[in-house]
């Protein structure tokens, strides 16, 4: 399967199952909110019918009375318990929009780790040959009787088995990473994924100018967002809270269809079976319920001291972020020409060491440059798009 850095990041951010959860995550929330949007609007009816056995084997069983309490003033319990709710769901969007950021750049953080470890098998195959011709020429002159010293022979088969090894750890990690991006992208663990490439500069072309794209306003990120929502949510604990302070309303409408006379039901007439209950309460709760307003008030001055300093955090992050990608850029272009001219060195040393113009070592330490240099790409080009990834998903 061929896999671009664009099919990684469109696939976790559709496929993966944390994301998933995250959708039930909300899903949860959204039903809180429905729930407290039905106890604001939808007063609650009450269906009575209770008597004793000897009377409902004459009369049956049915439903006496049918009242409803419709609360004319609470303090403001309901109308903030469901803006609670309401908020509560707004972050739980905020969060899956912050988990799907982090699971594409988990992604993207593996794809490179296995990109890394398969151009890592590809230079030891191309080692490996080398050496095992150089091993087939050595062995030839050796059992010709030619001067050669065996340690010379020895080093190379030495060489040799040291890349196979390592060739072989290699193919273990290349593996292991391609496991676990198929586990964030919800393949096969055994998918293969072939001609896996990325470029560079193509990937760079539109992520220089990310702050011109969306805009400068931090309190308009999902970050900013969130934070407030935080703000929002303690000022409506804190209403919430007042709101027992206060005497509550109401009125609860009743019709009665029956009385119990004796041990008889008695149908009530038609125009005495309508009444209308008007009442109030109010419990003194010996100072709990200022208790409670201070702390949720404490909370809440709390809620917009953090968002401030939250606030000003996120500033220094997008900075930092910024100053990074910029950074990184430049260093993994100059990682990647570097690594192009070890490669073409390499290229060059293969033939020499095959026509016996360098020594083994020289040779190996050509190879290892090479190595190290292809390592140190894929590691800043990783931690360039992860960056740029960073940086992007401030401002989404």
């Amino acid at each position: 399967m061929e896999l671009t850095v664009q099919d990684v990041i469109l696939r976790a951010k559709t496929s993966n199952n944390e994301i998933k959860i995250q959708d039930f995550e909300k899903n949860i929330r959204k039903k809180s909110k429905d729930k407290a949007l039905k106890n604001l609007v939808l007063p609650p009816i009450r269906f009575s019918a209770e008597e004793e056995w000897d009377i409902v084997k004459d009369e049956g069983f049915g439903a006496n009375e049918i009242s409803a309490y419709i609360p004319l003033f609470v303090g403001g319990k309901n109308i903030n318990s469901y803006r609670k709710a309401s908020t509560e769901l707004d972050i739980s969007e905020k969060d899956q929009i912050l988990v799907r950021n982090a699971v594409e750049e988990l992604a993207v953080s593996k794809y490179f780790e296995a990109l890394n470890y398969k151009r890592q098998v590809e230079i030891s195959d191309i080692t490996i040959r080398a050496l095992e011709n150089q091993k087939k020429r050595l062995e030839v002159l050796f059992a010709g009787g030619k001067l050669i010293p065996k340690s010379e022979l020895l080093k190379v088969k030495a060489n040799l088995q040291r890349n196979k090894s390592l060739k072989l750890e290699n193919i273990r990690q290349e593996k292991l990473a391609m496991g676990e991006l198929s586990k964030i992208l919800n393949y096969p663990l055994e998918t293969e994924y072939e001609n896996v490439e990325f470029d560079l500069e193509k990937f760079m072309e539109d992520k220089l100018n990310i702050k011109e794209r969306f805009g400068r306003d931090l309190t308009l990120t999902t970050l900013g967002e969130k934070e407030q929502l935080k703000v929002d949510a303690a000022k409506y604990d804190l209403n919430i809270a007042k709101s027992d302070l206060y005497p509550k309303f109401y009125l609860k409408p009743t019709f009665q269809y029956k009385d119990k006379v004796g041990d008889e039901l008695i149908k009530r007439a038609k125009d005495d079976r309508y009444a209308l209950e008007v009442g109030f309460s109010w419990t003194f709760a010996w100072g709990g319920t200022l208790d409670s307003v201070s702390q949720k008030r404490w909370a809440y001055e709390k809620a917009k001291l953090e968002y401030e300093d939250n606030l000003k955090g996120i500033e220094l992050e997008t900075q930092s972020r910024e100053r990074r990608v910029e950074s990184l850029y430049g260093r993994a272009l100059a990682s990647k020409q570097e690594a192009a001219y070890l490669k073409e060195n390499v290229n060059i040393d293969n033939m020499r060491y095959e026509n016996g113009l360098i020594t083994t070592f020289d040779y190996l330490n050509s190879v290892n440059s090479y190595r190290s240099s292809q390592a140190e790409y894929y590691e800043m080009v990783r931690n360039l798009v992860i960056a740029t990834m960073e940086f992007e998903n401030i401002y989404k």
